[in-house]
């Protein structure tokens, strides 16, 4: 064991010891080892003031703590000893120094401590101008630099594992490792990495405008930056696999990538920049900002996900491929930039937040949007599916140059905009408050489209092919595109809804309860119109140029008004009015039913051809004008209801039933008249029409019937005091069969061939004279009735019970009893 204490100007030359050696030095004292001597196991030194120590050396482990402006210089060709621990304070000096193992090294107050070579493991505290050059370490580094000192080193090594703490307008140079980087800087300090080589792992904290340059990592790339802080990464380097970003005040991160997943949160004024390149390197991104921070060509081709708040900014490149999964969400006053998924994106957007896709990259496969307070989502744009949820007073837009998704379902309401709407399949969307749907005016339509608007909500420029299906109410609007038709169309409109430009080709049907008018377009017919109407205001519904070719079924009531438009008719009509509707113009080419109660109003076109069939049923003052048949027609007219026949067309074969006051004008029938009349009605034939072949009458209750007659036969019931008025100008049936009774009368019958007469109960029957006799007249009259009859070969009458016939012509069998009376006719 060697002791030395050395001070004043004291000098040692050729010191040497072969397991300790402790060396104290002030002064300007000179100490040198003998250079070719063994070095000691350990070595321990001190110096201070002047003091210099040369040639040291030691193979276990080496201690030196020098200060003022000491010097002690290392052996160049001695082995390093395992561990070396070094303090070097003030302007002193410790040079060649090295550790085999464990390198220690505390240097402060302008002092400079120089390595030789490489150590496995080295810590490094430098503070207030404290210098270390050559530093380098094969396993572990760590190094506390501050207060503007300096760490250098080597420029041909790197650490596996290095672990820096870095501030104050410290220096750290040629830092390198290969498989850990820890870096912590703060203030004024500027830390450059090597370009040649990236570390595995990489973590990085920079706050109070510390300057980062060059940093990489291949495998996991961890940063939080504050306060001004830079982190530039090394543009020329591959990306890490992984990259984990924390920004805060006003700090930035430039050249950032990952390659599988990336994931930032940047706040306040802080600004992170992606690299921008032609294609997109990394797998997926996960990005939260807040405040004002700002996030550029961030971008992922797997999943990205952007949560982004306050007046923060999130811009994606233009350039690059398309993420596979989006999922954006931006509050306050947020934006997000040139958006683009190529398979499914998700966007909630609230308050006054932005979110705007890319115009001219490829749609998503299906898009799903949520918008609310005023937040605008700008060209949207899906291939299959597009769904919206819009409220408050946001509103989203559809790209206009892209392709139409397949399917968009969208549910709007308060005052929020759904704008450049399409769809190639199918169209579903809901209205409500004042929101509003508007669909792009397009050459091809959706094949089925659903919409319902209620409370005020408007939905335009609607079309489909196939199916279309419109549900309104409260003050809705729907508009349908000018110049379309789709093949079947349901209408549901209530509560003071408008809807426009409605047009079907093949089947309409319209429930309408709403009071305001609804117009068809007239240039297209649907084959069958189905229509329920009910007066929703009180001021009724409106329903005008309504048509079908095939059939047309309406069932209407209340203040309703429908006019047909008779340009087109159809085959079959079938009306069912009631409470005062009113129908105009109606018209059908093979049936027409119709049920006109209550003060209802049905007006036939009267310039159309008659269809085959009609089926009238008119009561309680419903008003029925222009009916007419060609084949059957068939008139149910009770209690003071009117029904008149288009003059001058006949049916072939027409069936009255008339009762209760009720009126029907202009009647005839080709082939067969068949009536039911009673209940005080007064029931007028049209006498300027041809008589029926065949003529039954059944009439009671004081019915009138005037104008009655036929060609070939005829049947009259009469009781109760009806009055029966055969015309007398008009040709007579061959056969006539008259049954009257309780006061009934008819009036000018006759006959060609044969008349049969049943008269009873004080009724009366009175033939015509002259030239209107049958050959023979068949006569059964009882209890006081009154016969006027006459034929031209033989009069058959029994007579009993107070009945008086009177008769003109030969009697042929007579039988009288009862106080009977047959009396020639005088």
């Amino acid at each position: 064991m060697t002791n030395l204490y050395s001070l004043g100007a004291a000098q040692v030359n050729n010191l040497c010891a072969s397991e300790q050696l402790s060396i104290i030095a002030a002064g300007y004292s000179d100490i040198t080892l003998k250079p070719a001597s063994s070095c000691p196991y350990n070595a321990f030194v001190y110096t201070k003031n002047l003091a210099q120590v040369n040639n040291l050396c030691s193979t276990e482990q080496l201690s030196i703590n020098a200060a003022d402006t000491s010097t002690v210089t290392f052996q160049q060709s001695s082995p390093c000893p395992k561990v070396t621990s070094i303090l070097s304070t003030n302007a002193s000096g410790v040079f060649n120094v090295c550790a085999a193992e464990l390198m220690s090294v505390t240097a402060n107050d302008n002092s400079n401590v120089t390595l030789r070579q490489c150590s496995d493991n080295a810590t490094v505290s430098t503070s207030s101008s404290g210098n270390v050059y050559n530093l380098c370490a094969s396993e572990q580094l760590y190094i506390i630099a501050v207060d503007n000192s300096t760490v250098a080193l080597q420029q041909s090594s790197c650490t596996k594992n290095v672990t820096i703490n870095h501030n104050n307008s410290a220096q750290v140079t040629n830092l390198c490792a290969t498989e850990q980087l820890s870096v912590q800087a703060s203030g004024l300090v500027s830390l450059a990495l090597p370009s040649s080589s990236c570390p595995y792992v990489t973590n990085v904290t920079g706050q109070q405008q510390a300057q980062l340059s060059n940093v990489c990592a291949t495998q996991l790339l961890s940063i939080v930056m504050s306060d001004l802080a830079t982190v530039n990464i090394n543009p020329a380097s591959a990306c890490p696999n992984a990259a984990n970003v924390y920004t805060y005040n006003v700090s930035q991160v430039n050249n950032l990538c990952a390659s599988d997943s990336l994931y930032i949160k940047a706040a306040d004024l802080s600004t992170v920049t992606l690299q921008q390149s032609s294609s997109c390197s990394t797998g997926s991104a996960t990005v939260y900002t807040t405040n004002e921070a700002k996030v550029k060509n961030i971008c992922a081709t797997q999943s990205l996900y952007v949560s982004a708040a306050d007046l923060s900014t999130v811009t994606l490149p233009q350039s690059s491929s398309c993420s596979s999964n989006a999922n954006i969400n931006t509050i306050n006053e947020a934006t997000v930039n040139n958006l683009c998924a190529s398979n499914s994106l998700f966007i909630s957007a609230a308050d006054l937040s932005t979110v705007t896709l890319h115009p001219s990259c490829s749609c998503s496969s299906t898009a799903s949007v949520n918008t609310n307070g005023v937040a605008k989502v700008n060209n949207l744009c899906a291939t299959e599916q597009v769904t919206i949820n819009a409220a408050d007073e946001s509103i989203v837009t559809f790209n206009l140059s892209s392709p139409c998704p397949k399917v968009t379902n969208i549910n709007c309401q308060n005052s929020a905009a759904v704008v450049n709407v399409c769809a190639v399949e199918q169209l579903s969307g809901n209205a409500y408050g004042s929101s509003s749907i508007q669909v792009i005016q397009q050459s091809s339509c959706p094949l089925v489209t659903m919409v319902s608007a209620h409370e005020g909500g408007s939905i335009t420029n609607l079309c489909a092919t196939e199916l279309l299906t419109i549900v309104t109410d409260g003050g809705a609007v729907v508009s349908l595109q000018p110049g379309t038709c789709t093949k079947t169309v349901t209408i549901n409109k209530n509560g003071g809804a408008n809807i426009y430009n409605l047009c079907a080709s093949e089947q309409l049907s319209i429930q309408d309860n709403s009071g305001t008018p609804l117009t068809l377009v007239s240039s297209s017919c649907p084959s069958v119109v189905t229509i329920n109407a009910l007066a929703g205001l009180p001021n009724g519904n409106q329903l005008i140029n309504v048509c079908a070719t095939q059939l047309l079924t309406m069932t209407i009531s209340g203040r309703v008004g429908v006019v047909i438009n008779s340009a087109f008719c159809p085959k079959i009509a079938n009306v069912s009015a009631s409470s005062g509707a009113i129908v105009q113009n109606l018209c059908a080419t093979e049936q027409m039913s119709i049920n006109a109660p209550d003060g209802t109003q049905i007006y036939i076109d009267s310039s159309k051809s008659c269809t085959y069939a009609t089926s009238v049923y008119a009561n309680n003052g419903g008003t029925v004008s222009n009916v007419c048949a060609l084949e059957q027609l068939y008139v149910q007219a009770l209690q003071g209801s009117n029904v008149t026949m288009k003059q001058g067309t006949c049916a072939k074969n027409v069936n009255i039933d008339n009762e209760d006051g009720a009126k029907i004008f202009n009647l005839c029938a080709v082939e067969q008249l068949t009536v039911k009349a009673t209940g005080g009605v007064v029931l007028n034939l049209d006498s300027t029409s041809s008589c029926p072949y065949n003529a039954t009458v059944n009439c009671q209750n004081e019915a009138i019937i005037t104008n009655l007659c036929a060609s070939k036969q005829m049947v009259i019931n009469a009781l109760d005091g009806t009055v029966v008025n055969i015309s007398s100008t008009t040709t007579c049936p061959k056969v006539a069969n008259i049954t009257t009774t309780i006061n009934a009368s008819v009036n000018n019958a006759c006959a060609t061939e044969t008349i049969y007469i049943q008269a009873s109960n004080s009724s009366q029957v009175t033939m015509q004279r002259s030239s209107s006799c049958p050959n023979v007249a068949n006569v059964l009259g009882y209890l006081n009735a009154t016969v006027y009859v006459c034929a031209t070969q033989a009069i058959n009458a029994i007579i009993t019970g107070n009945t008086t016939v009177y008769y003109q012509g030969p009697l042929n069998n007579t039988q009288i009893s009862q106080f009977g009376l047959i009396l020639p006719w005088s």
